[in-house]
C-alpha cells in the first residue's frame, strides 16, 4: 500500500482575504453614518417631509436604520463569501495515492471526497502554474470532470509540493 502525497497549503491567502472582508465590514460600520447624513439630505433636498409633512421623516433613526438595512445587506454578502472561500481553501484537502486522486471538503458536518483515476479517459487535470502564481504561491490544481462542476485545490507553492506535481503529472 502507498503512502499519500498530500498537497501542502499556501495559508496566506486566506489571511489576507480575512483582512480584507473585516476591513470592508469595518468600513460598512462607518458608511451606515455617512449614508444616513446624505440620505437625509437628499429627501430635504427634495422637500419630501415638507410636502408629506409626517414627523417621521425628520427623525435621524429613520435614515439610520436604512443605513443599517443597506449595508448590513452588503456585509452579509461579503461574510457568505469569505466563508465560501474560507472553505474551498482551508478545508479541502488533495493527495496522490497511486494513481488515484482524491480532493476531499470538509466543511462543519458536511465531508465530501471526490476519487479519480488519473488515467481515466474523460478527465482533465490542469495546474495553473506560472511565475507570478509560483512566486506568491497562488497556483491551484484544476479537475474539469463531464460529470461534476470544476474543482479547485487550495493554493499551494509548487516547491513544496514537487513530489505531488511530478506524480500526478509525470514530469
Amino acid at each position: 500500500m502507498e503512502t499519500p502525497i498530500r498537497l501542502k497549503i499556501n495559508p496566506i491567502p486566506p489571511v489576507f482575504v480575512t483582512l480584507i472582508v473585516f476591513g470592508v465590514l469595518y468600513g460598512c460600520y462607518f458608511a451606515v453614518e455617512i449614508s444616513a447624513i446624505y440620505l437625509q439630505k437628499f429627501t430635504d433636498f427634495l422637500l419630501i417631509p415638507k410636502v408629506l409633512n409626517l414627523p417621521i421623516l425628520q427623525d435621524q433613526r429613520l435614515y439610520i436604520a436604512v443605513g443599517v438595512i443597506i449595508f448590513g445587506y452588503i456585509g452579509l454578502g461579503f461574510i457568505l463569501d469569505w466563508i465560501r472561500f474560507i472553505g474551498r481553501t482551508c478545508f479541502t484537502v488533495l493527495f496522490l495515492k497511486g494513481d488515484f486522486l482524491f480532493l476531499e471538503r470538509k466543511f462543519f458536518f458536511d465531508k465530501n471526497v471526490f476519487q479519480w483515476n488519473r488515467k481515466q479517459n474523460g478527465i482533465q487535470v490542469i495546474h495553473k502554474t506560472g511565475l507570478l502564481r509560483g512566486f506568491l504561491g497562488l497556483e491551484r490544481i484544476v479537475i474539469v470532470s463531464p460529470d461534476f462542476k470544476t474543482l479547485y485545490s487550495p493554493f499551494f507553492f509548487p516547491s513544496q509540493n514537487g513530489n505531488l506535481i511530478r506524480g500526478l503529472f509525470e514530469y
